[in-house]
């Protein structure tokens, strides 16, 4: 049996629905647990989103979280 842990969704703490394709992205990437989830729903750089957004095509599977 394998646990899993809902993290986020798109109604819950994300204020932004491009947040969740980054917390996407640092989960597939295997970097979320550097900073931890609340950083990527809560405090993430507004100005970084654009930036990582634009990259997500490389990690086709986090577009489908939004």
């Amino acid at each position: 049996m394998v646990d899993v842990k809902l993290i986020s969704w798109s109604g819950g703490l994300i204020d932004d629905p491009r947040k969740l394709i980054v917390l996407a992205i640092k989960v597939s990437a295997g970097k979320v647990s550097r900073k931890g989830f609340e950083y990527y729903v809560k405090l993430y750089p507004k100005e970084k989103i654009s930036e990582l957004t634009k990259i997500s095509y490389k990690f086709p599977s986090v577009l489908e979280h939004v």
